[in-house]
Formats: structure tokens, C-alpha cells, sequence
């Protein structure tokens, strides 16, 4: 399906490609090529964690937007932007896969790195150089997810065509077609880069798995500390191997 112009196109044709079968199928086809496992490993669970995710969030957004529903669009976008930032940390870092999967005291007793706050992972994708615009962008979905000085204003509208009042609807409704069009567009893009960053952490399980002879049997929570951190620096290795052969892949907002 062809990529809508955001600027011209009609809002239901935005729409509409949101919700296009082929945008939900995107992120489940970034694992055709990455072999399953045998046993738990904290990469590719979490890579297979972010698909499902990152899948419906984006039905549930979808659906938001579809029914012209600021209110529910804006939280779901905010959480699929974390979510985006997430799956790009873990490809910088491999190891930090584990600050995901397991519950933050085993994480802590296997020296594990500890999670950090949405926030921070923002913050991050901007000071790095791997988005532009994400902050500013997350700062405003915020502010329309914890019934800010956005979200209060939502349900009234200006009618300067007829009398001139302010008008309040209870029913859910864009503001106005401009906030329509900008939330659809960060949906988009947002959609975009959460695919390309899953291909590369998909790759990077690909080198992990052809590197290691035997790994497929192996369980990090049942083996030795010895081997759980030759399993990690395997992977940041590899990590670094990844990023150094591909562009930067920056996401722009």
C-alpha cells in the first residue's frame, strides 16, 4: 500500500492506510529470517515481545483514529513511541534485553543492568542521534495522556464561522483537523521506524545464534554466572559489529 502524502491527502485516506492489514502484518514479518530457540533467552523474547506489542498498539490505534478518539489515540501512540524507544535501546545494547524480561530483583542478583524509565530511553533516542523531533513529539503526547493543558481542551471548539461561541461536544472528536493530521503522521512514522528497527534487532539474534555453536539449548536463568556473561558480551559484541556495518537509522518526527 502506498505511503499517503500527510499534507494533502484527504484524513480518511490517512486513516484508512493506518488501518491497512498489511501496516498490522509489517512487524510480524520482521522474524521470517530469525531461527526460533530452544529454551529462554532474554533477546529473542524480548524481540518477539516488541512484535506483539508493537502490533496491538497499532490495531488499538487504528481503531482510535478511525473513530476520530484523541483521547484514546494519544496514550496508545505514547506507549508505542516507548516502546519504539525500547527496541532501539536493546539493539544498541544487547544486554539490556534482560532489564525487560526478567523481574528486577533476579536482574539485580544476576548483575544485570537495571531498567530504566521511559523517559530516560526518550531522552536517550535524541541525545544519541537516532531520532529527530522524538522528545519535543513525546513531551506533547504526554501532556495529552495525563490530562494536561492538550487534553483538558480537546472537547471544545471555536466556531467562527456561525456565532462565534465556543463549543463543547462530549462525544469524541479531533480538535480540529491540523491535531488530526499530526497525530496521524506520527503514528506513520512512528510505524515505520518500529519496522526497521525490528529487522535489525532481528538480525542481531541471527549473528548471535551463527556465533555461538550449541547456544539454541542453552537457559541463562538455569547456568552458570560464568556463562550467562559470556552469553551478554557475545551479544554487545555483536551489537557493536551490527551497528558499526549499517547507517544510522534516524527517525525523524
Amino acid at each position: 500500500m502506498e505511503r499517503p502524502d500527510f499534507e494533502s491527502d484527504p484524513l480518511n485516506e490517512l486513516a484508512g492506510y493506518i488501518s491497512s492489514p498489511d501496516l498490522f502484518l509489517r512487524y510480524e514479518m520482521t522474524r521470517r529470517d530469525v531461527p526460533d530457540t530452544q529454551g529462554f533467552f532474554a533477546l529473542p523474547m524480548f524481540f518477539l515481545g516488541s512484535i506483539s506489542r508493537a502490533r496491538g498498539l497499532h490495531e488499538g490505534l487504528a481503531q482510535a483514529i478511525s473513530a476520530s478518539n484523541p483521547h484514546a489515540a494519544a496514550p496508545l501512540l505514547r506507549q508505542f513511541v516507548e516502546t519504539l524507544a525500547a527496541v532501539v535501546y536493546v539493539t544498541r545494547h544487547a544486554n539490556y534485553a534482560g532489564a525487560f524480561i526478567h523481574d528486577a530483583r533476579l536482574q539485580q542478583q544476576r548483575g544485570g543492568p537495571s531498567r530504566k524509565s521511559p523517559k530516560k530511553l526518550v531522552d536517550w533516542m535524541e541525545a544519541s542521534g537516532n531520532a529527530v523531533g522524538f522528545v519535543s513529539m513525546y513531551e506533547d503526547l504526554s501532556e495529552a495522556t495525563h490530562y494536561g493543558s492538550t487534553a483538558w481542551a480537546v472537547p471544545f471548539q471555536n466556531d467562527e464561522g456561525s456565532d462565534g461561541m465556543v463549543h463543547w461536544a462530549a462525544e469524541p472528536r479531533w480538535k480540529d483537523e491540523g491535531s488530526a493530521r499530526v497525530i496521524c503522521r506520527w503514528t506513520i512514522s512512528a510505524s515505520d521506524a518500529m519496522e526497521g528497527w525490528l529487522q535489525r534487532l532481528g538480525e542481531l539474534w541471527q549473528r548471535v545464534v551463527a556465533s555461538r555453536e550449541g547456544l539454541s539449548g542453552y537457559c541463562p536463568d538455569r547456568g552458570s554466572g560464568a556463562r550467562v556473561a559470556g552469553v551478554l558480551v557475545a551479544s554487545e559484541g555483536l551489537t557493536r559489529g551490527l551497528n558499526n556495518a549499517l547507517p544510522p537509522l534516524l527517525v525523524g518526527f
